[in-house]
């Protein structure tokens, strides 16, 4: 099903008014549809910064999607998760697997993975996250909101991916108050 189709159909039915900001910028501007265009047949997601579940839900409904593995440490956020993945289940959504905690490379095995395409939006955590040491083999896609605490610090997550054999482009970098060195979006795609 076209998510935007998805969204005019079921969003009302199945979600709380807390959750209509997210879903909006997910399914109706489509902010993540860089990554969606370019999920391959029998991918795992990885929806680092899952919120409500806006974008898990998302990718869930890909055909190309075999399962959605997502991490989200707010507790309350992650409630919120549950109850849309359980609202959700029957519609046509691949397997949600959910984790209330801070996203750990240890948690799942990517190696086994053969098809692996990531989504990140963890208010600064990316840092850590995508480091030189991260283990990327299998993931053919990355795309990942940076926030910057210090001036170019994207680079750093630019560079690494670089090295790895990815294709980079940064989108929508603005800044705000709360980052006044920027955020943006990272798309990453590995050259074959």
């Amino acid at each position: 099903m076209n998510p935007k189709d998805y969204i005019a159909y079921n969003l009302f039915n199945i979600l709380g008014v807390s959750e209509i900001t997210g879903y909006r910028e997910t399914f109706i501007d489509q902010q993540y549809r860089w990554l969606y265009d370019r999920i391959k047949p029998n991918t795992t997601v990885m929806d680092i910064g899952a919120a409500t579940g806006d974008t898990a839900i998302y990718f869930g409904m890909h055909p190309n999607a075999k399962r959605i593995y997502s991490w989200e440490p707010d507790k309350g956020q992650y409630n919120k998760f549950m109850k849309n993945a359980m609202k959700c289940k029957n519609r046509d959504i691949k397997n949600l697997t959910g984790f209330n905690k801070c996203f750990d490379w240890n948690d799942i095995k990517t190696a086994e993975m053969k098809t692996v395409a990531i989504k990140c939006d963890c208010e600064g955590a990316e840092f850590d996250i995508f480091d030189q040491n991260a283990p990327l083999d299998n993931v053919y896609a990355i795309m990942l909101e940076f926030h910057n605490q210090g001036v170019g610090q994207e680079n750093l997550i630019i560079n690494a991916l670089l090295e790895k054999g990815y294709e980079v482009e940064v989108k929508d970098k603005h800044y705000g108050a709360q980052f006044k060195h920027g955020i943006g979006m990272i798309c990453a795609e590995r050259v074959q």
